[in-house]
């Protein structure tokens, strides 16, 4: 009896060993899937914005130009954080850039290489931040900001907007997840822009304006020398009405050209 006792405690203790290992196991599992987060090259490709605000063949002349001073926008997270970065890559303004050029022909813009307002739009930060609540509960974090550049003859006009997007999560957030959340926050941002009266305005102000003056400018890395405006329209005889002049901005290189 007794040593049908003995072997039977043997028995359950060995069993209730085994389960706790298993519950272990478990959470090491957990903990892994928490701690040990791989870095993501962001790869989804960017929505076009929809504009609201209609124009009728309006002449702008675009470029886009990614500022940031990093392809870094944060990490996921986990015990490790510094190993677990969210990149992009240069390919991202050029997504960019197409998307606006397309939402603003939708728009109604007429698009070309020399027109009395030149537009230029910047993207000034895209970040990305979670704030680890418990071990379970996660806030993700979306901050984009992009400034409008508007230019005639008569002056300019810039303006900055930016978009924050927050979302809660079980466990740290997928790449699928954090590419959504970016992904949107960049088409706000980009609608913010594109539905500014007051930057419509000014452009509707320069149709009746001359050519703006084109600066050197790199086009896809090959430098191309455009007209300047003394090139374009002579200067005019001493006797004709002085033109006035304007002071321009340094030459520049930009990611993208129209």
């Amino acid at each position: 009896m007794k040593i049908a006792m003995k072997g039977n405690m043997k028995a359950t203790a060995k069993a209730g060993i085994n389960k706790a290992l298993m519950v272990c196991t478990a959470l090491c599992g957990l903990t892994v899937v928490s701690c040990a987060v791989a870095p993501i090259r962001l790869t989804q490709p960017i929505g076009v914005p929809v504009a609201q605000n209609k124009v009728d063949g309006l002449n702008v002349r675009v470029s886009i130009e990614d500022v940031r001073g990093t392809q870094v926008l944060g990490s996921r997270g986990g015990l490790y954080s510094e190993t677990s970065l969210i990149s992009t890559d240069a390919s991202l303004i050029d997504q960019i850039g197409d998307n606006i050029i397309s939402a603003m022909k939708t728009q109604g813009y007429l698009l070309a290489t020399k027109a009395p307002a030149n537009v230029e739009v910047k993207l000034e930060a895209l970040t990305y931040d979670v704030n680890e609540v418990n071990s379970t509960t996660k806030d993700s974090k979306v901050f984009a900001q992009m400034s409008f550049y508007v230019e005639h003859t008569k002056g300019y006009i810039q303006k900055s907007y930016n978009v924050t997007l927050e979302k809660t999560t079980i466990l740290l957030p997928t790449q699928k997840s954090i590419e959504a959340l970016i992904n949107d926050a960049l088409i706000m941002v980009m609608q913010k822009g594109l539905d500014d009266s007051e930057f419509q305005a000014n452009i509707q102000q320069a149709q009746v304006m001359p050519l703006m003056l084109n600066r050197s400018t790199v086009v896809e890395g090959t430098p191309v020398e455009v007209p300047t405006m003394s090139e374009q329209n002579p200067v005019p005889p001493e006797e004709s009405t002085p033109v006035e002049t304007f002071e321009q901005e340094e030459t520049q290189t930009f990611k993208l050209l129209l």
